[in-house]
């Protein structure tokens, strides 16, 4: 009897964690961690592809990152991810804060199959990013 309780307790548990980490943040806060490199740009009116070893990249650790342009360091500092509704859907997105500056443009990130994207302001850079193999 206590084993057929103690069953139905762990998947009643299994279950309520399901749901609860639906709604947290660490899946996008550990998807983001790692090195990505610009593939492609789209926001313009042709779409533009990036060879590998471009150098274009971001590196995200747990807290911290660094933005490379042409694998010249151009900045690093920290960042973090929150849970923000897009006023013009009323969805709830991730948001990424870097250097905790608020007052900055609203940046929100997608991460998914091994690809980063970024939507500003309401809009998308077209920029997509491949993960890569740490350097």
């Amino acid at each position: 009897m206590h084993r057929l309780i103690l069953a139905m307790l762990s998947v009643l548990c299994l279950f309520s964690n399901c749901k609860k980490s639906s709604e947290n943040l660490w899946p996008t806060k550990m998807l983001i961690v790692g090195t990505w490199e610009l593939r492609s740009n789209g926001a313009g009116v042709v779409l533009m592809n990036f060879p590998p070893g471009n150098g274009n990249m971001y590196k995200y650790q747990a807290n911290t990152y660094e933005k490379y342009t042409g694998g010249m360091l151009k900045k690093k500092g920290t960042y973090r991810i929150v849970k923000e509704k897009f006023k013009l859907t009323g969805k709830m997105m991730d948001r990424i804060i870097y250097d905790n500056d608020m007052n900055a443009t609203t940046v929100y990130v997608f991460v998914g199959n091994d690809m980063l994207s970024y939507n500003v302001g309401g809009y998308s850079t077209g920029d997509m990013y491949a993960r890569i193999s740490a350097q």
